[in-house]
């Protein structure tokens, strides 16, 4: 189903972060953790990963490194159905998210979507600039942010939530974080069927993986 927004907002938060707030006049339904497209005259734009929760709507949020193209206020475009199989769905399960950079952004949306005791999260968040903060919308202590740029990566954080088959791991932000992560995950004894990511199948990371250099697992 194709429906259409109109920009709220399209604004540079640091030098590295913009973010797009969207008015969707009808729908899209979606799930906390999910991503959507847009089509600007003809064009395809995205998959970009929902940052806001569903009870926000009509407002829609999205984060991006760089400005989002053909995008101006006042604009109508039209959205796409939206997809993504990271929506924690299973409330008897423990979440362990692990986000690299922007990735993070179907994780705020779940972030919002559920109370505490609705799910249980760990938020576990390497980012290369401290500013990428910002698009929490409150300090949460639960939160754990990790300085990518001078201790690569953050795998001792999450080495303590490796134990029991109830705890998912859900991965998202740039392609090597994601297999980095993820081939760490399967080296380290995490199943397949426990990881879950909208940029990777860990079946066919499982089928085809190389163990990973020592020195990348500092």
């Amino acid at each position: 189903m194709v429906s259409s927004a109109d920009v709220l907002s399209h604004t540079q938060v640091h030098d590295y972060l913009w973010k797009l707030e969207l008015l969707a006049s009808k729908g899209p339904e979606f799930e906390a953790g999910q991503y959507i497209s847009w089509h600007i005259d003809g064009q395809r734009h995205g998959p970009f990963s929902i940052a806001s929760a569903p009870s926000q709507l009509p407002v829609l949020t999205f984060y991006s490194r760089y400005p989002f193209i053909d995008i101006i206020p006042k604009m109508t475009i039209e959205i796409g159905p939206a997809h993504g199989k990271m929506t924690a769905a299973d409330p008897k399960k423990r979440y362990i998210l692990c986000a690299g950079g922007t990735g993070v952004t179907p994780f705020l949306s779940l972030w919002d979507a559920f109370a505490p005791e609705q799910r249980e999260f760990s938020l576990f968040w390497s980012m290369s600039h401290a500013l990428d903060s910002l698009m929490l919308s409150e300090h949460d202590g639960r939160v754990i942010t990790h300085d990518y740029e001078n201790d690569l990566p953050y795998t001792n954080l999450i080495q303590p939530y490796l134990g029991g088959a109830n705890t998912m791991f859900y991965v998202a932000g740039p392609m090597p974080f994601v297999r980095l992560i993820a081939q760490w995950l399967i080296d380290n004894g995490i199943s397949a069927e426990q990881i879950a990511s909208d940029m990777l199948d860990p079946q066919r990371l499982v089928a085809n993986s190389q163990p990973l250099e020592s020195s990348l697992l500092r």
